[in-house]
């Protein structure tokens, strides 16, 4: 018997991956800058993008399992969301610690053009 929470949480995975792909792509304002921006930014893109893919997957796998009711098949799906929620978790941690390694490499540009200002 299908179940109408799964598709609930299913429609909400879905808004909630196409939501951060939209922001991500033309949401947020950009900002002119140098070419290791233009480099970082390029390189954030397409990371963001695939765990937006994995929001997908992960959102249409919570669609099968409501389809395919209690058993083998819905055991295997949730299973399979719960790993991939994980490496979410995993991928995210990473693109933090290459933010941090960014703005560790801007920062001296930033106290030089703070610094010509005064």
């Amino acid at each position: 018997m299908p179940s109408v929470a799964s598709y609930i949480l299913s429609a909400t995975l879905f808004g909630f991956a196409w939501w951060l792909g939209h922001h991500e792509s033309s949401g947020w304002p950009e900002e002119a800058g140098s070419d290791l921006d233009a480099e970082y930014k390029l390189l954030r893109r397409r990371r963001r993008a695939r765990i937006h893919g994995l929001f997908y997957v992960a959102a249409f796998l919570i669609a099968v399992a409501g389809v395919a009711g209690t058993g083998r098949i819905w055991i295997a799906c949730w299973m399979s969301v719960m790993l991939i929620l994980i490496a979410i978790v995993f991928l995210a941690l990473l693109d933090g610690f290459r933010t941090h390694r960014y703005f560790k490499q801007k920062l001296p540009r930033i106290r030089q053009r703070l610094s010509d200002d005064f």
